[in-house]
């Protein structure tokens, strides 16, 4: 039997061939391409979330190459042209404008045309002379054209990355799977980061990645899907109805593993991810215990367990919330004051002296920006450090590619993303009339954590994290199109 695909919200002008369903073949390679974003996953828990290089990164680079040309043959068999992929095409324009800008940017020039655009580099000809090296008559763009490399190949699996599974997400079966993908990730990322924490071995629960704080985001970013899911599945399947504390009930168990990631979460310690992201959190849960009660059908008795179990959930996260804070109430304090500039041993590595170095850097080539990896030579130059560090991020993602891209193509990249979140609006209104309150629990649970990931990334560098950067793409992709809109519906709506 052929899976329909999702009906667009706005049907468009000329139908596609597909909008009605999917030949086998097409459905056969997206459940290839679901499997190589499964296996990038996984290949990113294997390896610390790709900071091992070698085989991992490799396979996981050809799978995200895979998925662009999945998504390109897409375009061919006219897959994207209906409206609900919009918002999609709006996020890829904006991918593709960052791809072409950084990549240029790595093209050797005529050194002198070079300085003339970007005056950074007459302080790197200085040092050049002064050390008596001959000074290359041709360079490119970037200050720093290793790492701009390195980093370019990474923007560019990401953008092909978001175009596959951005096709995948407009079908529910695949959305749904994706979905269980990254509650999953997440469950194991906490559960994972808490038996660590708990057998000793580190002073901070960080499972499968080096940093607590990507460690709290990546946990954080899977969460709400999670306790969706567990609450959709108490519903559906037999095995796990009932009661939750009635005997041996599958159901408790679930929630018992999503509490103990939790405490992974809590017990990572990170500050941002505490008080950014579980603010972001708690928002969603009164959110949806809101809507529960007053959106949802009055007469719809499945209603009300998910108004006691989110009441549940929030008061348990608020406790956690709590005991964490108690707990570490000296580092917390400790780091709002990091946030400001700091003397002896830590000067100049709060992350407003770090912003100002990297906002200093731009300052000296605004309209061609520094490169990718380029904020390096600025903090090198401009924050005030002891010499045994060397700084490479800015700990703010947003500030970070905005001196790298340097202000003409940042505003362009704005100006994209801005009308993908006009057109992502526009989608929504639409879905307010088209689906009821229930049947969008999974897209609000995807932008919760999404959202609270993103807060987040403001502080600190995750989205250059390459399996954190996965896991957001895939909730943006989810949070943008119809697919996940038609796994949780009322019985009575017809839709399942």
């Amino acid at each position: 039997m052929i899976e329909p695909t999702a009906p667009p919200l706005n049907a468009p002008s000329r139908k596609s061939k597909y909008s009605r369903g999917l030949p086998p073949w097409i459905l056969t390679g997206d459940a290839l391409a679901e499997l190589v974003i499964y296996a990038i996953l996984v290949g990113g828990m294997a390896s610390h979330g790709y900071a091992e290089l070698g085989i991992y990164r490799v396979l996981a680079w050809l799978g995200c190459g895979l998925l662009g040309v999945w998504a390109a043959i897409g375009i061919w068999l006219n897959r994207w042209r209906g409206s609900h992929l919009r918002t999609s095409r709006w996020i890829l324009s904006a991918f593709g404008v960052m791809i072409v800008w950084t990549g240029f940017q790595t093209i050797p020039l005529p050194a002198g045309l070079v300085m003339g655009l970007n005056p950074a580099w007459k302080e790197i000809q200085q040092s050049f002379q002064s050390t008596g090296l001959e000074f290359p008559t041709m360079i490119p763009l970037a200050l720093n054209p290793d790492r701009a490399i390195w980093s370019w190949d990474q923007l560019v699996a990401a953008g092909l990355f978001f175009a596959g599974v951005a096709l995948l997400t407009t079908r529910r079966r695949c959305s749904n799977r994706l979905i269980i993908a990254v509650a999953l990730v997440s469950l194991t990322e906490g559960i994972w980061g808490f038996l660590r924490f708990a057998a000793g071995g580190q002073p901070h629960a960080i499972g499968a990645l080096f940093n607590p704080s990507h460690h709290a985001a990546l946990v954080l970013a899977g969460i709400p899907l999670f306790m969706v899911w567990t609450i959709d599945l108490s519903r559906r399947s037999e095995v796990f109805s009932g009661g939750l504390f009635s005997g041996s009930n599958p159901l408790l168990i679930a929630v018992g593993a999503g509490l103990i990631a939790m405490m992974g979460w809590a017990t990572s310690y990170s500050r941002g991810g505490l008080v950014l992201g579980g603010a972001v959190l708690l928002i969603w849960v009164i959110i949806e215990v809101w809507g529960a009660r007053n959106e949802g059908p009055r007469d719809d008795a499945e209603s009300v367990p998910f108004s006691l179990t989110a009441v549940g959930v929030g008061g348990t996260i608020l406790l956690l919330l709590a005991v964490a804070g108690l707990v570490y109430s000296a580092s917390l304090l400790e780091g709002i004051s990091s946030l400001q500039w700091e003397t002896g041993e830590r000067q100049g590595l709060g992350r407003f002296e770090l912003w100002r170095a990297t906002l200093e850097g731009l300052g000296d080539s605004p309209w061609t920006g520094l490169g990718l990896g380029g904020t390096e030579n600025a903090l090198t130059r401009y924050s005030v450090m002891p010499m045994r560090t060397d700084p490479i991020w800015s700990h703010g993602d947003y500030v970070q590619i905005l001196a790298e891209l340097g202000i003409p193509i940042a505003l362009v990249v704005g100006l994209l993303f801005s009308k993908a979140l006009l057109s992502f609006w526009r989608d929504t209104r639409q879905r307010w009339e088209a689906f009821e309150w229930p049947d969008r629990i999974m897209t609000r649970a995807a932008m919760a954590g999404l959202i609270a990931l993103l807060i987040h990334a403001g502080v600190d560098f995750h989205l250059r994290i390459p399996l954190v950067g996965f896991v957001a793409l895939i909730l943006l992709a989810l949070s943008i199109n119809d697919g996940p809109l038609f796994i949780v519906s009322n019985s009575s709506s017809g839709r399942r």
